[in-house]
């Protein structure tokens, strides 16, 4: 989120009040598609794996940002051993689940997310991302997972 400040001015050239804008910016790999909703649904464009919001590496998937906590970003072959993961967000991945997560049929669909959700305190991480086009009154929308 982004606080954009302009001074409109006028086809005459007459200056108006100061405006603020608050503007949501896509990273620059986020090239809407024609046939969906929602960009990068695959999470496939990621560049490393690890816990969203680490700097060593900068962990990172096109079109979409964390909104709560550390989401993070599964790989198969990971080898990400920051902060002493040691592996743990490759694929398959025991370290979240039993049996072994896995994307199930392999490639190109070497990436996922996992979002924690439970214990004490209400953990739950979760990320966001912009609609390709703008809900309409009265259709039907479906979400797959």
């Amino acid at each position: 989120m982004h606080l954009l400040r302009y001074i409109p001015v006028s086809a005459t050239g007459q200056r108006g009040n100061i405006t603020y804008i608050y503007v949501y910016i896509l990273d620059n790999n986020c090239t809407p598609t024609a046939c969906g909703l929602i960009n990068n649904v695959g999470f496939e464009s990621s560049t490393t794996c690890g816990t969203m919001g680490s700097t060593n590496p900068t962990v990172r998937t096109d079109c979409w940002s964390p909104y709560l906590l550390t989401p993070d970003v599964l790989q198969r072959n990971c080898n990400n051993v920051i902060n002493g993961w040691n592996n743990l967000f490759g694929i398959p991945s025991t370290f979240f689940s039993t049996p072994a997560a896995d994307s199930w049929n392999g490639n190109p669909n070497n990436t996922f997310l996992g979002l924690f959700s439970g214990g004490t305190g209400h953990w739950n991480e979760s990320m966001q991302t912009s609609l390709n086009t703008p809900i309409v009154s009265k259709w039907d929308l479906y979400l797959e997972l």
